[in-house]
């Protein structure tokens, strides 16, 4: 009398763990890789347009007083895009005082101080929304020319759209940005637009790019083993 043949069996619970777990890794491999893609992307993207300039910001100025401030800032920390440092950094003003010679300038807080002493100004403080909030500070209606003043750390003057450009490195430790009028008059307004390069922009962007698709190539092999995995324990046992 022959038997029937006894086939071993996997319970259903261990087959579907079976298949869940590569597909469970395919999964989470796959947003890693469109992340990763997507941040390589926009970083060459980032590096190859507007002549390497990463945007950091603009602010509408305005104040009836004269000069427009910004808080403290460390420049040398400034950081385009995720990491690396930023190389050049260029300040726009685009004023709003017509044809007038305006100024804009770097100068540390102490010194800005001094120079500043007595005389009116605004504070713009950037808030988390990309807003600008100001705190005005009362004082005398007009203030020494910036233009005759020493206290700056870079400077740009003179009538139309102002563009200040400095090396990061170069103003390390706090500095405050001022909008005035060239000769220190009230009433001052316009638009502020900065701008960095950042060298390792190409870098970052290829090696995302390469991440990627390390990580699309991976999540290939994590759906394929999980099919071969689903095929082979639908096919009937050998007798």
């Amino acid at each position: 009398m022959t038997g029937t043949p006894n086939h071993p069996t996997t319970p259903e619970p261990t087959r579907r763990r079976g298949r869940a777990l590569p597909l469970t890794a395919a999964a989470l491999l796959g947003v890693a890789s469109a992340a990763a893609l997507a941040a390589g992307g926009l970083a060459l993207a980032k590096a190859n347009g507007h002549g390497g300039y990463v945007g950091l910001g603009d602010a509408d100025l305005h104040t009836g007083h004269p000069a427009v401030i910004s808080d403290a800032y460390d420049w040398s920390k400034a950081k385009p895009f995720l990491f690396g440092s930023a190389r050049e950094v260029r300040i726009r003003l685009v004023p709003s005082s017509g044809g007038a010679p305006a100024f804009i300038g770097l100068a540390r807080p102490d010194d800005l101080r001094t120079y500043l002493s007595g005389a009116a100004y605004t504070t713009g403080h950037r808030n988390t929304g990309n807003g600008v909030t100001f705190t005005q500070h009362p004082g005398a209606p007009s203030a020494t020319p910036p233009t005759t003043a020493s206290v700056w750390t870079a400077r740009a003057t003179g009538a139309g759209t102002l563009t200040l450009r400095f090396d990061a490195a170069d103003q390390r430790g706090d500095r405050v940005l001022v909008a005035m009028n060239a000769d220190g008059s009230p009433n001052v307004g316009g638009r502020v637009e900065t701008a960095a390069t950042q060298p390792s922009l190409p870098w970052i962007g290829g090696g995302l790019l390469a991440g990627g698709a390390v990580l699309l190539a991976a999540t290939a092999g994590a759906v394929t083993v999980a099919r071969r995995r689903g095929t082979a324990r639908r096919s009937p046992g050998a007798a």
